[in-house]
This record gives structure tokens, sequence and C-alpha cells, in this order.
């Protein structure tokens, strides 16, 4: 029942039929192969430009809200300054508020370069790839 539904034809190919050189397939193939390279190229130079356009968005507003913060936290360091030379001499305070933040800075950058030393440990979550960036590296 499925022959007559489906009829089989076998082909065979005649001298009527248009052969071409195997010379002319290749040609083609490479030319094929060329522009579809070239496309992909544009494509991923393309998608490239889009992540760059919105990586600068993002960072030009991650600035923006830096700058806000640096703001912020010289206004607190000013206001206990001023606070502080109300039971002290002004020289003084500042000098107090200056060496305090400076032993704070260099606590957290110690605690920091401790904490850099384990980052060259490979199997410290900080190193490893992640597994989708892994998958794609890979494609």
């Amino acid at each position: 029942m499925l022959e007559s539904q489906h009829p089989i034809r076998h082909t065979t190919p005649s001298h009527e039929q248009d052969l071409r050189p195997v010379g002319e397939i290749i040609q083609d193939l490479w030319s094929n192969s060329e522009t579809l390279v070239r496309q992909e190229v544009s494509a991923a130079l393309a998608q490239l430009d889009v992540r760059v356009a919105d990586l600068k968005g993002r960072l030009s507003k991650a600035t923006i809200n830096a700058g806000i913060l640096y703001a912020g936290i010289l206004t607190i360091v000013a206001s206990i300054t001023l606070l502080l030379a109300k039971v002290v001499e002004p020289w003084l305070s500042a000098l107090i508020v200056g060496a305090l933040l400076c032993v704070v800075s260099a606590v957290l950058y110690e605690s920091e370069k401790k904490g850099s030393s384990h980052e060259a440990d490979p199997s410290s979550p900080t190193t490893r790839i992640p597994h989708r960036r892994t998958k794609e590296i890979e494609r």
C-alpha cells in the first residue's frame, strides 16, 4: 500500500542532465563559504557594537552614581570634622578625622590584600569561569 501512495523514483544521471565540473562546484563552495564567513563576522561585529554601546551607557551611569556617592561621603566627613571642632581645636579635629580615615583605609587595604591571595587558587569560585561562559567559548 505504501508503494502506491509514494512511488519511489530511481533517477540515474543521463547525458541530458546538466552536470557541473568538480572545479566549478568547489569554486561555488569556496565563494559561498567566504560569503557566509563575512556575514557571520558582520553580525558578530554588529552585536559587539550593541554590547559596547550598552556597556558605555551603564558605565557612565555608574560613574555619575560614584561621583554623587563620593560627594556625600565628603560631606559626612566634613560634618564629622565640624562636629568634633566644637570639642577640640578645628585643626586638631581635622587631623583626628583624617587619621581615622587613613587607619580605616589601611585596614580595608590589608584585608583586600589577604583576600586577593585566595584568588590564585584555581578551585576558588572567583577564578572559575562560569559554566555558561565556558559553553559560549566552546562554540
